[in-house]
């Protein structure tokens, strides 16, 4: 469950949130950046004392296959560069909270293997309390 973006200046497609592109040029256009940046601009230009947002840190997609084999894969995605562009909007990281978010889930019986699997597909998101501070960086 991570961005996916392209590059304005090389064309190459990324995923997840960075600051660099592979090129090297800095991510800070509105194509590039996520959302929750530019809600965190929004916020302290309007005088907000507390800003909160939802971010997601991994996500998580179980399977199984004909043998009735069950696995999953889960994705780790790097939001530290948000946090730091949130805070460069002029936001101290107050508060922090984790939630596991369940999307899917399928439980298999196979006959000919005489055996049941179940497995679960979701995304853990970081749910980020930042608190004004005195100016934008």
């Amino acid at each position: 469950m991570s961005s996916r973006w392209t590059c304005s200046q090389c064309g190459s497609s990324n995923s997840s949130y960075v600051v660099k592109c592979e090129c090297g040029i800095d991510v800070n256009s509105s194509q590039n950046v996520p959302s929750s940046v530019f809600e965190a601009k929004t916020a302290w230009q309007s005088g907000a004392k507390l800003f909160q947002c939802v971010i997601p840190l991994s996500a998580t997609v179980g399977s199984s296959t004909l043998l009735a084999e069950a696995s999953s894969a889960t994705e780790q995605i790097n939001q530290m560069p948000i946090l730091d562009l949130i805070e460069a909007e002029g936001w101290r990281l107050e508060h922090v909270n984790y939630v596991y978010r369940l999307t899917g889930s399928e439980s298999s019986y196979k006959d000919f293997v005489g055996s049941q699997h179940s497995f679960i597909s979701g995304t853990t998101d970081g749910i980020y309390l930042f608190r004004r501070t005195d100016r934008q960086v």
